[in-house]
């Protein structure tokens, strides 16, 4: 997740409490071909959330004195996205008006001959969105599940417990209360047991797959860390001579940085496919 800020007439600016979503737009989704039949990525696409509150702004028959306004294209369906080029990023970030070198975490990757071939990465800022979403989900349906099953029996133990403890019946805001506390111990219960479950990396792993939409090859990772818009943590970006096809190229790729935690390895990471007749060499 990358920390983006409002859309204004200079174009993107930064805004300390809005963050934004950088995938790759190509020219369809997921898979995706351009017109050459290759996988060349067009724009990457930014999330924007209260561009609702800018709609001024964005209408480009607007014209205004000594504006600076740096192009970007809003996506029609969904139009919190607006998609840069790797230009236009470079520009707005020699321009201030954007965060540059985002952090990205490698999650799936593609392997070719025993070499990393491609790679899904997210933002970290996204994986704690999903971790909160999973939590706040399974909250909500233990709370209601528990009302549903528990309710009556909650709420009857709340008004013997104040009864004895006044010595008088107790008024309903005082059972309300006592009963919301009790719901709250037992939903609470029921979290922190879910935490420590296998359960729970199960869906907050499936969460996070659910959104991975950046995938490329770790060249082109490479090239976009070299010019300042992202980076790849926990990974030497390195330089690779090319001795047995193209000589006297190089590419760019990623080299793991020795721990004793062989799952956030590249090589050990998730797999998934990928269409070869549609992607790059």
């Amino acid at each position: 997740m990358i920390e983006l800020g409002v859309v204004d007439p200079a174009g993107l600016a930064y805004w300390q409490d809005i963050h934004g979503t950088l995938a790759p737009l190509r020219e369809e989704w997921p898979v995706v071909r351009s017109t050459a039949g290759d996988f060349e990525i067009l724009r990457y696409e930014y999330r924007v959330r209260d561009q609702a509150r800018h709609t001024f702004w964005l209408d480009q028959s607007h014209v205004f004195s000594a504006t600076d306004r740096l192009t970007y294209i809003q996506n029609t369906t969904d139009p919190v996205l607006f998609g840069l080029t790797d230009d236009e990023i470079v520009a707005r970030l020699d321009a201030k008006k954007i965060i540059g070198r985002q952090d990205l975490l490698p999650k799936k990757v593609h392997l070719d001959d025993h070499k990393i071939f491609r790679m899904l990465c997210i933002t970290p800022l996204e994986v704690k969105e999903q971790i909160r979403i999973v939590e706040d989900n399974f909250k909500r349906e233990t709370r209601t599940q528990i009302s549903n099953d528990q309710g009556t029996a909650l709420r009857e133990e709340a008004r013997v417990e104040l009864e004895a403890e006044l010595g008088m019946p107790p008024t309903q805001q005082q059972i309300n209360e006592r009963f919301q506390q009790k719901l709250d111990a037992l939903v609470k219960e029921a979290f922190d047991a879910y935490k420590e479950s296998a359960q729970y990396e199960q869906d907050v792993e499936a969460a996070v797959d659910s959104i991975l939409r950046l995938d490329m090859a770790p060249n082109e990772y490479g090239l976009l860390q070299r010019r300042g818009i992202l980076q790849v943590v926990g990974f030497d970006l390195i330089e690779r001579h090319n001795r047995k096809f193209r000589p006297g190229t190089t590419i760019l790729y990623y080299r793991d940085r020795p721990d004793f935690d062989p799952r956030d390895n590249l090589l050990n990471m998730l797999k998934y496919a990928v269409d070869h007749a549609a992607a790059p060499n």
